[in-house]
């Protein structure tokens, strides 16, 4: 049996941990830059606003019926993902982290008598722990899993483990294109041709589905009819590639002004890479305009360069990004967005020297080393390379952020008696 762990409305969840007065109220969850919702309650639904909107679009609505606008938190809620996801293994040594806020755990000899007391211990244990409330469906295989975990929402019930008979019930009433795997396009042909319902996809003649439609929807049918097709991924390949982009908070023209954005980048994302234990062979700049614009010339440009010697070195990288940046940049645009991502990663201590390295290595890791201790103890920001030290107008708009209680010294919650 496999179950699939999913917390309701995540963003939201987190933000109400941390302020009980947000329970029972219309919450939305904005993206970068305030744009759109990316994190509803269930009284936002009701409403009307739809995942994705526009704030734009739904302001006057938010302001007539009391909703709840805030400002993405990402520190916190990685922090609170990490939280809920550690507890996992307390019923399953198999566990696929898939999300930020989803996961798979497989359950080889759990009785099947106990396993709507595993789901309901799993939702009583992760919301007494941490504050967020989950839902759980457990199936024969990860798509009724996924059925049943979407029931679970639905029905509002926690946890839903599906009976035999059940089952194709659930399929019935499960529309195509909510399909674990099917996109609107496929669901799109797959109408046109009478399958409709997730129950029509099950007993669909196999040998026309692999004819018309390829191995990757075969197994998705074979999933739906309770044969294992997609087995867990408990230990995920090794992380090829490390971005740090963001949208500005305004279009940027001035040149200083977008050097400082990609030298703060090129900062953040070595520090990562030292977390990780990872350096990377080389790295690739790319500046890019709103290409939603209409008024806006368009432009979208990169650069990719090699480093002598793997490397998370900060003032390596710094130099070969500014590089990559005076190679890239166009004046006259302009630009929404940069990005700064680190190519071909590996494990630093399986690094090939170079003879002729002009980086004293071992001094940089004990100054890299003494950096990092720096921003452990006294804020991620506390020492800064001038070259990332502009005014920082084009940072993303977060006005409505509420405190990164778990991850800012400064920011802890207090209690007051």
């Amino acid at each position: 049996m496999y179950a699939l762990v999913d917390c309701n409305c995540f963003f939201v969840s987190c933000e109400r941990v941390f302020n009980p007065r947000l329970e029972g109220k219309p919450v939305i969850v904005l993206s970068n830059n305030d744009g759109c919702a990316i994190s509803r309650s269930d009284e936002a639904k009701q409403l009307g606003v739809a995942m994705g909107a526009p704030y734009f679009k739904f302001r006057d609505l938010a302001r007539k019926n009391g909703i709840f606008c805030l400002s993405s938190n990402y520190e916190l809620y990685g922090d609170m993902s990490r939280r809920v996801m550690s507890l996992f293994d307390r019923w399953s040594p198999e566990v696929e982290v898939y999300s930020i806020d989803e996961a798979f755990l497989g359950f080889r000899k759990s009785p099947p008598d106990r396993l709507i007391e595993i789901a309901q211990d799993i939702c009583t244990t992760v919301r007494q722990w941490t504050g967020v409330p989950v839902s759980v469906g457990m199936g024969a295989t990860k798509t009724l899993a996924k059925m049943a975990n979407e029931n679970a929402k639905r029905e509002k019930t926690g946890c839903c483990v599906p009976s035999p008979q059940k089952i194709p019930v659930l399929l019935a009433a499960l529309q195509v294109e909510k399909i674990w795997g099917i996109g609107r396009n496929l669901s799109k042909w797959l109408h046109d041709r009478g399958i409709h319902s997730a129950l029509d996809l099950r007993d669909a003649d196999i040998q026309w589905i692999r004819k018309h439609l390829g191995v990757a929807v075969e197994r998705t049918v074979m999933e739906l009819r309770g044969t294992p097709c997609i087995p867990l991924d408990c230990h995920p390949t090794d992380q090829k590639a490390m971005v740090h982009a963001r949208s500005f908070g305004r279009r940027v023209e001035s040149k200083e002004e977008l050097r400082a954005a990609v030298a703060s980048y090129a900062e953040l994302v070595s520090a990562k890479l030292r977390r990780e234990g990872l350096v990377a062979r080389g790295i690739s700049v790319y500046l890019s305009t709103d290409f939603h614009s209409e008024q806006d010339a368009q432009y979208h440009g990169s650069e990719t360069l090699s480093f002598p010697v793997a490397t998370h070195f900060t003032p390596e990288v710094l130099n070969y990004a500014l590089n990559a940046f005076d190679r890239v940049f166009r004046q006259g645009f302009r630009y929404k967005k940069a990005g700064v991502m680190m190519l071909e990663l590996v494990p630093q201590h399986a690094v090939q020297g170079e003879l002729f390295d002009e980086v004293d290595r071992a001094k940089a890791a004990r100054l890299m080393s003494a950096l990092d201790g720096v921003h452990v103890r006294h804020g991620e920001r506390l020492l800064r390379f001038a070259a990332g030290d502009m005014a920082e107008g084009w940072k993303p708009r977060r006005e409505n952020r509420t405190p990164r209680y778990t991850t800012q010294w400064a920011e802890l919650p207090v209690a007051r008696a």
